[in-house]
């Protein structure tokens, strides 16, 4: 684009030859004004032109004549300063122009406009030109656009860049508003410090709680262990009292255990020991009686037990009818007192109590015969009497046979019998157990 808004940047268009040119090196029959070979001339209105007629150093593009005038003569034309003025109009001065002074006062209502003058000094206006067509704004190109497809035309001719905004600078923040700005920031980290200190404490507040509540629900609860397992103890102590005592052998006080395999604990108990009528052999402990209507007893001399529970097996090897086996407690052997409790093969037991060897003073407590007993030899039957005051009871095969009150005798030493049956009786025994009631 062309920066000069003065300068036609197309030039004389070549494709209308009779339209004159302006000082152009590329036409070379010109007149150049400020050129010395064609000296200025009097009286012309283009740099070099007589205003008496056509210059022939104009050549082929010389103005041609008004069409009312004599191509000779130069008034007419001169009149208006330009060969190309118009005629003037019919009933007019042909020698008055439109910038004649005296034409404007006589002819005011003409309908010539006047023309204004050239913005080059150095050429007349550009005529009508009534001999050709209008001078395109553009010849030869296009009509320009309004510059399509680009931002408008900035005031700035020649650059196609809008017009930088003008630079406002920014609005200064107002002293007020930074003031609060910042006492709210201020607020806002001041509480954030206070909020985590609180929940700090808290946190530890509680931790502290907790583990004092911890501690005092583990003590609690150690207490309550300890109570509830005392409380669980102590009943199931009493349970277990209350079963023991009411259940055979009514005491877990155990305080003679001997199996009677040997003699080993004849030193220890006292157990007679009598060559063909207490004596140790094949395991047990064997009594034997061989006279008919005797008792052969065997007795552990070193014991004497007041309130007990004494249990022993017992086994009849030999004896015939009526053979029997049996038990002595509370005993006082050395004046044939005591306690004795018979049982036979066929299951009869008879309880009774002897003041004397001879028997006159013995006297029956109970008797009668066991029901389901196992009858005949080599069964091994488990005895059982307790005896705790004057209370005595009778157990065989820990079933409880009878029981009885008698106060006769209150405590002696234990023992085993043979009670001859019709032939010589032959009775095993082994596990004497003492329980301590009381």
């Amino acid at each position: 684009m062309n920066q000069n808004p003065n300068n036609n940047p197309y030039g004389s268009n070549p494709n209308y030859p009779s339209q004159p040119n302006h000082p152009n090196p590329n036409y070379p029959s010109q007149p150049n004004p400020s050129n010395p070979n064609y000296p200025p001339v009097s009286g012309t209105v283009y740099g070099g032109q007589p205003s008496t007629g056509p210059n022939p150093n104009y050549g082929q593009y010389a103005p041609p004549p008004p069409p009312s005038a004599n191509p000779n003569d130069p008034t007419p034309n001169s009149a208006y300063g330009s060969p190309y003025a118009p005629p003037p109009p019919p009933g007019s001065d042909p020698l008055a122009g439109p910038y004649d002074p005296t034409f404007f006062s006589q002819n005011s209502g003409s309908s010539y406009p006047t023309y204004p003058a050239s913005s080059n000094p150095g050429f007349p206006p550009q005529p009508s030109n009534p001999g050709f067509p209008p001078q395109p704004s553009n010849p030869g190109f296009p009509p320009q656009l309004s510059n399509p497809g680009f931002p408008p035309q900035s005031s700035n001719p020649g650059f196609g860049i809008p017009p930088l905004p003008p630079n406002t600078p920014p609005a200064r923040k107002s002293n007020g508003r930074t003031i609060l700005i910042s006492v709210i920031a201020l607020l806002i980290i001041v509480g954030g410090i206070l909020s985590i200190v609180l929940v700090s404490n808290h946190t530890t507040a509680v931790n502290n709680t907790n583990s004092t509540a911890t501690a005092q629900m583990l003590a609690q609860t150690q207490a309550t262990g300890t109570a509830q397992a005392y409380a669980s103890a102590t009943v199931n102590a009493q349970a277990t009292a209350t079963y023991v005592k009411s259940h055979y052998p009514f005491s877990t006080n155990q305080v003679l255990n001997d199996p009677l395999s040997d003699s080993s604990n004849v030193s220890k108990y006292g157990w007679d020991q009598k060559t063909g009528a207490c004596d140790f052999t094949n395991g047990s402990y064997q009594v034997t009686e061989s006279s008919a209507g005797f008792i052969q007893p065997c007795t552990a001399m070193s014991t004497n037990f007041t309130n007990f529970t004494y249990e022993i097996q017992m086994t009849i090897k030999t004896g015939g009818t009526d053979a029997e086996g049996g038990m002595t407690f509370r005993a006082d052997m050395s004046n044939d007192q005591l306690y004795i409790l018979h049982l036979g093969t066929d299951g009869f037991y008879n309880l009774e109590v002897r003041a004397n060897s001879s028997g006159s003073s013995s006297r029956t407590l109970k008797k009668g015969t066991i029901s389901g007993f196992a009858t005949g030899f080599n069964q091994v039957h488990t005895l059982g009497v307790v005896a705790n005051g004057d209370q005595i009871s009778v157990y065989v095969d820990q079933n409880k046979i009878t029981q009885v009150t008698d106060s006769t005798y209150s405590g002696g030493a234990i023992g085993v019998i043979s009670d001859y049956g019709s032939s010589t009786t032959k009775v095993v025994y082994n596990n004497a157990k003492i329980w301590q009631i009381g």
